[in-house]
């Protein structure tokens, strides 16, 4: 897949399962577009939010809007 990000930029991705009170890391440090995700819990509302992150300074971007994924 091809970078979507500038050299030394890292993605993180958390999701949050159905019924979860918080996020937990899914994809830390890529630098990829899109990756499949296998539902953990079943059926459900999930919630995901990414940032960006420098791969050797302590600074990242805000956590994005989160985004809604139901899975029947």
């Amino acid at each position: 897949a091809d970078p979507v990000v500038p050299s030394g930029w890292l993605i993180d991705v958390h999701v949050a399962a159905p019924q979860a009170a918080d996020f937990a890391p899914w994809q830390n440090g890529v630098t990829i577009k899109s990756a499949a995700y296998a539902p953990t819990a079943g059926p459900g509302v999930y919630r995901f939010r990414a940032r960006l992150r420098h791969a050797s300074a302590p600074s990242a971007s805000d956590w994005s809007p989160v985004v809604f994924v139901t899975v029947r």
